[in-house]
């Protein structure tokens, strides 16, 4: 774990022992480079880290902004085609809470066939998912998601897509409870089909 809950929660002694332990294994991994596809690890990892005194010699990226790199290095190729109407959900943590709003958005226009059309209330403005109060409030986490549903269908596209297991999960839940004919994804789902891969 990266140790968001510990931190938190303000259980900062154990949220400075965790940390020094994962600076440490990380720092002995030798990598340049730590991906993470979740937010608040990349959150955690790249701000929280510094703030509580711990330095990770590695460059933190979002897995949005790691393949935005890769798609401008040459070194990703899109050997399929998606050919989907899609909109971005912005991740709570990613896009106002770390200001990730351009690479994500970079990767899906780049993915040939695709589509993309804005929800009325994006980047800094986007309504959360309710993935993050599901455990204490279930019935608010569907409503919330419900609403954020609705908008992707003024929208009128057919795909989700976002970059954080949270909200594909919490968006995927109340899709699949309102029998919405949507599809969520998530971002590197989208790339990983446009590559022509399989599973």
């Amino acid at each position: 774990c990266c140790g968001e809950p510990l931190i938190l929660s303000g259980q900062l002694s154990r949220a400075r022992e965790l940390v020094a332990h994962n600076v440490d294994r990380l720092g002995r991994t030798g990598a340049s480079t730590i991906v993470t596809s979740c937010p608040g690890c990349y959150r955690t990892l790249k701000h929280e880290y510094p703030m509580i005194g711990a330095r990770l010699e590695a460059e933190v990226l979002h897995a949005s902004e790691f393949i935005e790199r890769l798609i401008d290095d040459g070194r990703i190729k899109f050997f399929g085609r998606v050919n989907a109407r899609v909109t971005y959900h912005d991740p709570c943590v990613l896009g106002r809470l770390s200001g990730v709003y351009d690479a994500p958005r970079m990767v899906i226009k780049s993915v040939p066939g695709v589509d993309m059309v804005e929800m009325l209330r994006n980047r800094e403005n986007a309504w959360c998912c309710g993935g993050g109060v599901k455990a204490w409030f279930p019935e608010l986490a569907v409503e919330i998601a419900h609403d954020r549903l609705e908008e992707a269908g003024w929208a009128g596209v057919d795909t989700i897509v976002s970059g954080c297991p949270t909200c594909k999960w919490g968006i995927g839940l109340a899709a699949k409870k309102m029998r919405a004919r949507l599809q969520v994804v998530d971002l590197v789902e989208l790339v990983h089909e446009a590559m022509g891969l399989t599973t």
